[in-house]
């Protein structure tokens, strides 16, 4: 959908509003982690989601790629910057 949207300037809005949505959501999540305290947390919700989405298309056309131990991977990374700010 996202490349669609970027070739296609009548689903560009819809795919915007999409990721401003997801960075909402996420960025809700981040504030009541205590996260906006050390970064701004619209600028962390981007940076996730966009860990996210690449998470999930290399799960897609990866065979062998282990998606479960690379949440595993950034949760933990999280976790540390969280507790390090």
């Amino acid at each position: 959908m996202f490349a669609l949207g970027l070739r296609n300037p009548t689903l560009l809005p819809a795919v915007t509003e999409l990721l401003q949505r997801g960075c909402g959501s996420i960025g809700q999540v981040v504030q009541a982690a205590g996260g906006e305290q050390a970064v701004n947390s619209d600028l962390f919700a981007s940076i996730l989601l966009a860990c996210f989405d690449g998470l999930a298309l290399q799960h897609i056309t990866g065979q062998n790629f282990a998606v479960e131990d690379a949440y595993g991977v950034l949760t933990r990374m999280i976790n540390v910057f969280l507790e390090h700010s």
